[in-house]
């Protein structure tokens, strides 16, 4: 909630947290020492010339991998929008917010929490050096009723720090050829699965995301343990085709696309089996990591499976007629 003052103070309350910060200009608001840093950082790139009153709730835990904190960004840029004669736009808003958060306040990501949190729906986003790309996709609504009965997200309990994990993550990406390999493959996954969405193959769709799970854990260390290998396990194990941890892992939250009626899922023996494992992590627990060629073999033989089942019912359909 936005209100534009008559003087210079400039008011933030953060009901969640449940602070306040007030001070006498701009200049005073972007020197105090706080927990506001990343609205310090937002309102300087704003750069007012007014005094206001900005009062601000989240309900989006801390350091829980859901764009919490891009989310924010989002919302006090939008309103502070709404006061320009000469508006940003959707591409502009989520460059700020990144700008916020990436250069000013240093902290290691990428451009996806800012884009998808100003753009909303369901897309499909191309990161270039030149521009970012943002592709709207036209899922029928049979699908998207499918995937909204499908998705189940997950609290791990354990809080993560996206920025060390970013950092080693870019280390290995420029020391390791592997892991540059595993990042291609993945990128590869993106399309596919980004083909499978648009025909609605949602069973497809939980291969690939969960195949990109398993590449995913090999970026860098941290990014996922024994713990968070267990929850994943327990999942697949009750239904889950596929799945993984939101953000850039090591905790935080999780959603699985689960398939059918066997998405049953024991919560009380979840959380149980969670806390008594140790956090330490296994590499060797993970699944080896499938090819591209493997994965589009596997998706080719599905299909003409289905395809001849199809056949089949509609020769018994025939059968019956007559």
């Amino acid at each position: 909630l936005l209100k534009k003052r008559n003087d210079n103070t400039i008011s933030v309350r953060s009901l969640d947290l449940n602070s306040l910060a007030v001070a006498g200009s701009l200049k005073e608001f972007l020197l105090l020492k706080n927990s506001f840093g990343l609205i310090q950082a937002i309102i300087k790139i704003i750069n007012p010339d007014f005094g206001f009153d900005l009062e601000i709730y989240s309900d989006i835990p801390i350091k829980s991998g859901l764009g919490g904190s891009a989310a924010i960004s989002a919302a006090i840029l939008g309103c502070f929008n709404q006061l320009r004669v000469d508006e940003w736009n959707l591409h502009e808003l989520a460059e700020l917010s990144f700008q916020a958060e990436r250069l000013y306040l240093q902290i290691a990501g990428g451009w996806q929490d800012q884009y998808a949190t100003v753009f909303g729906g369901v897309n499909f986003m191309e990161f270039k050096l030149e521009q970012n790309i943002v592709h709207p996709l036209r899922l029928t609504n049979e699908c998207k009723i499918q995937l909204e009965n499908s998705l189940v997200l997950c609290d791990t309990g354990i809080k993560h720090d996206s920025n060390n994990i970013h950092i080693e993550q870019r280390k290995t990406l420029q020391t390791n050829s592997n892991v540059h390999k595993l990042v291609q493959d993945n990128v590869e996954l993106t399309f596919m699965m980004r083909d499978n969405l648009l025909k609605g193959n949602l069973s497809n769709f939980g291969c690939l995301l969960n195949q990109a799970w398993q590449n995913k854990q090999r970026f860098a260390g941290g990014i996922s343990s024994t713990v968070l290998d267990e929850i994943y396990e327990a999942a697949t194990q009750n239904g889950a085709s596929g799945g993984k941890l939101l953000g850039a892992g090591g905790g935080g939250f999780g959603f699985y696309l689960t398939m059918g009626s066997e998405e049953s899922h024991d919560e009380e023996s979840h959380s149980s089996e969670v806390h008594s494992s140790d956090s330490t992590h296994n590499e060797n627990s993970h699944q080896p990591a499938k090819t591209i060629e493997e994965i589009e073999d596997e998706i080719e033989q599905a299909e003409k499976d289905s395809v001849a089942e199809d056949i089949i019912d509609a020769a018994e359909a025939i059968q019956l007629i007559r």
